[in-house]
Parts: structure tokens; C-alpha cells; sequence
């Protein structure tokens, strides 16, 4: 029987094949992703020699797509369908490396070589199901048989589908570039901070899908905005950032915090919880934003790379925590209080002569679900926090080149006649991870 190391070299394999000449169904990949996401983190779970940072790169992707996976089917794009085969079988080939005996008897390097085989083909199969969903748009635009209707709703939710899986891609190809030991340094103590809020916020919104849990995380991510806008500001003054990323950066993050402030204050109006929050989400929330703070006024940042990574990786979460709150609202069990429900449509349409709310629901002061017009002033907000995470996160693309080349690798070449070969560690037909587009 082959080990656990080849069971996974086979499914990188079948990864890269399908990456490059499989028939694609945007949907059907959609559907699948998070049953391949979730076999993934299984495996990560089941693996020895736990590394921290590696295996909550995984968790983090997992729970993003948990959240996909209980808002695919009520929407008109995915929707209910069958499912993509290769995705499938990833998972299978996943689920089966977990279940091996050999597990127990690998070695730290090949569990170190394993962590990394599964975060490479979950890198190749978000940027598969990504680039999928992006050209919906476009092949919408010659379908004949498409309505308006059904063009605008497709269109609008396999945007933002692509712009979510833009992050996870991000996510997972800086788990490759994460060096072992990652937490022992400054950075890396950063680093963990942003993984652990990403989770606790997952966490939340898919523990109690409700106003209040949707209330906390806004207004927690709206104060963690602040405070890693003025990390990047530091950060620019000490010469990490260059000047014009940080100029393209700084008015699109005030306008991120905005719109999570604007988000917190609706749902405010409409707080009701099932479940007390965590406090785990609270003591995640506050050492991030002591983290960025502290990292803001030090007159050596220490780990330039470090950094920079971190900004990406903080960035592609906020893209990853906006659209699992975007998927809340596509909940069609959340609710709120009747009487506030009544008065705060009243004051934004004051048009609006029908009741939204029964009389009867008002006098007894009962929790009902969000008609159509509450819940549209909670979208609002809420695409705001999407679009202008993914303009942050777009934003910053130069910066990977930077996170990537020393000044040493930055110096003119010394010239040669010889005809240079392939670079190393790097396959026929495979580029090293690339995630902005």
C-alpha cells in the first residue's frame, strides 16, 4: 500500500490535470468545493505533528466553505445540482489519506510534506472554481436563452463568489510560503492573531445565524479595520509599503470601516440572538487589534516579508468574514424584534403604507422573520463590506511581489551567454502560486 505522502502526490496529480483540461461546470464546482474543503481539514486534523499556523489555513478555507455550502442551494446561482467529479474525488482520496493506519507512523518531515501537498490542491482547485465563477459573467452575456432577470441574479452572485475564492486562493498559497516554527516570530505571533480572529468569526456566524452574532462581528471588524489601518500607515513610515500602495490603500479601508459600522448599527436595530457570543470571539477581536497596534508604533517592524504577508493574509480574510455575513442574510430563518422591525422600515420608507409586521406580532413583542425591506437594509451594508474588502485586497497586489524578493534577488543579473533553464522546484505546465487577477 502506498503512503499517506503518495495517496496525496497522486491527488496533487489529479489536481493539476483537472486544473488545466477539465470540463468545467461553474456550478457544479461551486456545490462541491465544500465537501473537497471540509475532507481537507479532516485530514489536516487526523495528521501527527500538528503545525499550528499550516492547519488553521485549512480550517479557516473549511469554514468559508461551510458557509457556501448552507447558503448554495435557496440561491438562483449555484442552486441544487449535481456535483463536479473531480472535486469529489479529492475529497474521497482526502478522507481515505485520514482514515490510513500509516498516519500514525509518519515522520515529521512527511507530515510537513503532506501539509503541504493538501494546501497545494486546494490552491489549484480554488483558483479552478474562481476563475469558473468569474467567466459566468461572460458567457451569460452570450446565452440567447438567459432572461434579464436571470442574468442580472447569476451575475451578481457569481461575482461575488469569484471574488471570495480570489481570497481563499490567497489563503491557501500563503500557506505554502508560511516557513515552519512561523508563530515564534513577531510576524508570526501577527499571523496567528489574524488566523484566530478569521476562525472565532466563522465560528460565530455559523454557530447562531442570527442579528445579534452579526451585530458583534461587525462591530468588532469595523474597530479591527481601524486599527490595521493604522498598522498600515506605521508600516509605510518605515518604508515596508511603498508609498503608492499605501496612498491606493488608505481611502478604500476608511470606506471598508464605514460600511461595517453602518452594517453594525442596522443589525443593531434588529439584535436578537439565540445563543450568548463567545467570548473567545472578544479575546480574539481585542489581541488582533492589540497586535496591529503594537506592530504600528515599533521603530523596527523586524521581518519585512513577515509583514507583508500578514497584510495579505488579513486582507483576504476580511474578503472571506464579509461574504459568510453576506450569506447570513440569505438565511430565511433570521429574525428580529416585530416592533423595531415596523419602525425602522417605517422611517426608511416612509412611503410604505402596507404593515410589514402583524399588529398582533407588535403588541406582544414578538420575535419575527425579516420581511424583504429589513433585510434589504442589512444588504446594503453588507455588499458595501464586500466590495470594498476585495477593493482593499485588489489593492494591494504589488505587494506580493515585494513580500517575494529580497534586495539581494532585486540586483541586475550578471550577464551570460548560457540559456537558463527551468526554474527549480517547479513542474512542466505549473506556475508558483500567483493569486491576484
Amino acid at each position: 500500500m502506498s503512503s499517506v505522502v503518495e495517496q496525496l502526490g497522486e491527488a496533487h496529480l489529479t489536481a493539476r490535470r483537472a486544473k488545466y483540461g477539465h470540463p468545467r461546470d461553474a456550478r457544479a464546482l461551486v456545490r462541491t468545493w465544500p465537501i473537497t474543503a471540509t475532507a481537507a481539514h479532516r485530514l489536516m486534523t487526523a495528521m501527527p505533528a500538528s503545525d499550528a499556523l499550516h492547519d488553521t489555513v485549512v480550517e479557516r478555507i473549511a469554514l468559508d466553505a461551510r458557509s457556501i455550502s448552507v447558503s448554495a442551494d435557496p440561491l438562483v446561482w449555484p442552486g441544487a445540482g449535481r456535483s463536479d467529479p473531480v472535486l469529489a474525488d479529492l475529497a474521497t482520496r482526502f478522507d481515505k489519506a485520514a482514515g490510513s493506519r500509516k498516519l500514525t507512523t509518519m515522520t515529521p518531515e512527511d507530515a510537513t510534506q503532506a501539509r503541504l501537498l493538501v494546501l497545494q490542491t486546494l490552491w489549484l482547485m480554488s483558483r479552478m472554481v474562481g476563475e469558473s465563477a468569474r467567466d459566468v459573467n461572460y458567457d451569460l452575456r452570450f446565452s440567447p436563452q438567459t432572461s434579464w432577470e436571470s442574468h442580472h441574479a447569476w451575475g451578481e452572485v457569481s461575482s461575488a463568489t469569484a471574488k471570495r475564492f480570489n481570497a481563499v486562493e490567497q489563503l491557501a498559497a500563503g500557506g505554502l510560503h508560511l516557513p515552519i516554527g512561523a508563530p515564534n516570530t513577531p510576524a508570526g505571533a501577527l499571523r496567528q492573531a489574524v488566523a484566530t480572529w478569521d476562525v472565532e468569526a466563522h465560528r460565530a456566524l455559523l454557530g447562531d445565524r442570527s442579528t445579534g452574532v452579526l451585530h458583534v462581528v461587525a462591530h468588532q471588524q469595523a474597530q479591527s479595520v481601524h486599527a490595521f489601518k493604522q498598522f498600515v500607515d506605521g508600516a509605510a513610515k518605515l518604508g515596508v509599503i511603498d508609498f503608492v500602495t499605501h496612498q491606493r490603500l488608505a481611502p478604500v479601508l476608511t470606506d471598508s470601516a464605514e460600511a461595517w459600522t453602518a452594517l453594525q448599527g442596522v443589525a443593531a436595530e434588529f439584535w436578537q440572538a439565540r445563543t450568548p457570543v463567545p467570548q473567545s470571539l472578544f479575546v480574539a477581536a481585542v489581541d488582533l487589534r492589540t497586535q496591529f497596534e503594537q506592530f504600528a508604533h515599533v521603530p523596527d517592524p523586524g521581518d519585512a516579508r513577515g509583514i507583508l504577508g500578514t497584510i495579505s493574509d488579513h486582507l483576504a480574510s476580511s474578503v472571506t468574514v464579509a461574504a459568510t455575513a453576506r450569506d447570513l442574510l440569505r438565511d430565511e430563518a433570521i429574525s428580529g424584534p416585530a416592533r423595531a422591525i415596523a419602525r425602522v422600515v417605517s422611517e426608511h420608507f416612509p412611503l410604505q403604507t402596507e404593515t410589514v409586521v402583524p399588529a398582533e406580532a407588535i403588541r406582544k413583542g414578538r420575535i419575527v422573520t425579516l420581511p424583504s425591506q429589513a433585510r434589504h437594509l442589512l444588504e446594503d451594508p453588507a455588499d458595501r463590506c464586500l466590495s470594498s474588502a476585495d477593493e482593499a485586497f485588489s489593492r494591494t497586489a504589488g505587494l506580493d511581489a515585494l513580500r517575494r524578493t529580497s534586495p539581494a534577488d532585486s540586483r541586475p543579473a550578471t550577464p551570460t551567454t548560457r540559456t537558463q533553464g527551468p526554474p527549480p522546484r517547479s513542474a512542466a505546465g505549473e506556475h508558483p502560486p500567483s493569486v491576484r487577477r
